[in-house]
């Protein structure tokens, strides 16, 4: 089932709260994301959510407009 904007928004915003988790930051800002195999199954699962590819696709270009 496609997702509404409004949808892809509150997703992309329960997505940001584990930006801290998920980033690592180094002296000089600068960053670089943490290595999937170093962080919890637990944390993966509840960032990423099964979606249809095509949502997930479609999330990614409109989270550049």
């Amino acid at each position: 089932m496609r997702q509404t904007p409004a949808e892809l928004e509150n997703e992309r915003e329960r997505r940001r709260t584990y930006l801290d988790k998920l980033i690592v930051w180094h002296p000089g800002s600068e960053t670089e994301g943490a290595g999937p195999r170093t962080l919890p199954r637990t944390l993966l699962s509840e960032v990423h959510t099964r979606a249809p590819i095509l949502d997930v696709i479609r999330e990614k270009c409109l989270e550049n407009v």
